[in-house]
């Protein structure tokens, strides 16, 4: 059977613990407080969101680029991975599936993209069961 590595996305809501303990490799999405940009899951947490949004600041995201996606995928294949499956949220709210798919294009290895059409921890749930 092959090595295949499993990729999802920061909206996954995987904690660093699960998604070590199943093998599952996390891209964070950016999120825009105001004008600074904040990476999901290292820099930004739920507090400062709830805060920016109770002060009326904007709060928004932005999805990882196929660059980052392809950096990944690339790392991946060098770390011994012979094919990828990489499992997003819902392409119907963000363009990380786009940019996903965009990467699959250019990796090394064989990479399925999932459009999980979920959101948040259904996307996890998703991930887990792929791994």
């Amino acid at each position: 059977m092959p090595n295949v590595a499993i990729v999802t996305d920061s909206t996954a809501s995987l904690s660093p613990a699960d998604a070590a303990k199943e093998n599952i490799t996390v891209v964070p999405l950016q999120v825009i407080i105001g004008a600074a940009v904040h990476v999901e899951g290292v820099d930004v947490t739920a507090d400062m969101i709830a805060d920016a949004l109770a002060a009326f600041v904007p709060v928004s995201t932005s999805r990882p680029t196929p660059d980052d996606f392809l950096t990944l995928y690339k790392y991946l294949a060098d770390e011994g991975a012979e094919a990828i499956v990489s499992v997003h949220l819902s392409s119907k709210m963000s363009g990380t599936y786009d940019s996903a798919l965009l990467a699959a294009k250019e990796s090394p290895i064989p990479v399925t993209v999932v459009d999980s059409l979920q959101v948040g921890i259904a996307t996890g749930f998703a991930a887990g069961r792929a791994a």
